[in-house]
């Protein structure tokens, strides 16, 4: 009987679950969970890699083995990853009994299997259901892992028959050295780094995304510089011809006052007027309420300009005050 803890490691998980690797010892069912971004996929895979590993080298996976290029051009039929269906986000449960299926078979190979299940909130109640006795009573070869950005669509059957890894956000120090072996500027790094929240993958999407700078300078020469209403008409003129960016427009503005109200005003770009340093919090809190209502607005069709213009008012009426 497979004896498993609902608990989350208490200590550095990804370290941890990486030497029950090395000594053959992971759960045979393990939910690896955390926000977006802080590599948890490919800590699951690399896992997934060292269980398929046959190599002779003591450390796993070794890399160079059979088993491991196979699985690196995804060739190794006992590693199992349900299959999307179109025009459907959820993983329904016609792909689980695929890997069912699979399961109920003898090893094609060399004796273990991987079931790798990555956003399993993504996974219908039903497929879940379908999981619940394979996860149970998993056989001596079969390994379960799962990923999750949330835990709260994961059925609590599903999550007592796991082992619990919790990845937290990454620390600012990490984060900078990982940009920068990906070969980001300074200059970008400083900014990336206390928007992403944590979450290396939200930095890398941000800073590969060729307009991400050309919207964020949009945001200073916008929001962040009407101080009076006499101001907004050159702001709107600029809005006017963004229209197409903005729920980007809008997110960046977000993120950044969200960032100023928690950690003041060390966090405001260069660019950004002086003024903003002395925001206070129920100042910026109402300002994100109301690019809240510009988001619905526009999910309502209003015209973006108007939206705009309501925000950039309330802006101006907002810093007066600091």
């Amino acid at each position: 009987m497979l004896l498993m803890s609902a608990e989350p490691l208490s200590m550095d998980p990804e370290h941890l679950l990486k030497e029950e690797m090395q000594r053959g010892q992971l759960p045979q069912a393990l939910l690896i969970a955390g926000p977006y971004g802080v590599g948890k996929k490919t800590l699951a895979r690399q896992l997934a890699k060292g269980i398929m590993c046959r190599g002779t080298a003591p450390m796993k996976p070794c890399g160079i083995c059979k088993n491991c290029r196979r699985f690196d051009r995804m060739q190794l039929p006992d590693f199992l990853i349900p299959e999307k269906k179109r025009d459907t986000k959820n993983i329904i449960i016609d792909s689980i009994r695929s890997i069912l299926d699979a399961l109920s078979s003898h090893p094609l190979e060399h004796g273990r299997r991987v079931v790798l299940i990555e956003n399993a909130e993504l996974l219908t109640p039903q497929a879940q259901n379908a999981l619940l006795k394979s996860i149970e009573e998993p056989d001596d070869s079969t390994y379960f892992l799962f990923t999750a950005d949330s835990l709260r669509a994961i059925l609590p059957t599903i999550r007592s028959r796991c082992r619990i890894a919790r990845i937290a956000p990454w620390p600012k120090e990490r984060l900078l050295s990982a940009l920068e072996e990906h070969g980001i500027p300074y200059d970008h790094r400083s900014r990336l780094v206390p928007l992403c929240s944590g979450s290396i993958g939200r930095a890398l999407d941000m800073e590969a995304d060729p307009h991400f700078w050309e919207r964020a300078e949009t945001v200073e020469k916008t929001f962040f510089s009407v101080q009076k209403s006499s101001d907004i008409p050159a702001a709107l003129r600029i809005l006017r011809e963004k229209k197409d960016d903005a729920a980007e427009l809008l997110n960046i503005f977000e993120m950044e006052v969200e960032l100023l109200l928690r950690t003041g005003a060390d966090s405001l770009p260069s660019a950004v007027p002086s003024n903003w340093a002395d925001a206070d919090a129920e100042s910026l809190k109402r300002i994100l309420n109301r690019i809240f209502e510009a988001r619905m607005y526009r999910a309502s069709n209003v015209v973006w300009i108007g939206a705009a213009e309501k925000l950039l008012q309330i802006i101006t009426e907002e810093t007066a005050l600091w």
